[in-house]
């Protein structure tokens, strides 16, 4: 029996953290809210939103070499930060708030290569 992923969502949104968190236990992934899991943690989801708060120096003090997905949104887009972007393993854009939209992108993304090599072996 292969023991259980450890996800680290970090996201400001409810509609999001609760789409992401239905999504990564569906696929029988253990999910936490807190820097300190990071430690643990398989992969991580950060919201854009935190991202801009700089986030990503804490998260990187407690692991630098967590694989992280940034999840921007159309409200808090990063305009191309592209010093930003390649602290990320991958992006995934949502185009609105909509709970349907969001778990039809992110489970469209798990399902494309970057996806499933995290959740997979990653």
């Amino acid at each position: 029996m292969s023991q259980k992923k450890k996800a680290v969502v970090l996201v400001n949104n409810e509609i999001i953290l609760s789409s992401l968190e239905k999504i990564l236990e569906g696929m029988g992934c253990e999910t936490h809210r807190d820097i300190d899991s990071c430690r643990e943690a398989d992969f991580g989801f950060v919201g854009s939103y935190f991202a801009l708060l700089g986030i990503l120096n804490h998260i990187h003090a407690v692991r630098s070499s967590l694989p992280l997905v940034l999840v921007v949104s159309k409200e808090h887009d990063l305009d191309g930060d592209l010093e930003l972007d390649r602290d990320f393993y991958d992006i995934v854009r949502l185009d609105s708030y909509d709970e349907a939209d969001v778990r039809q992108k992110i489970t469209q993304w798990f399902s494309e290569e970057h996806g499933a090599l995290l959740v997979q072996g990653g």
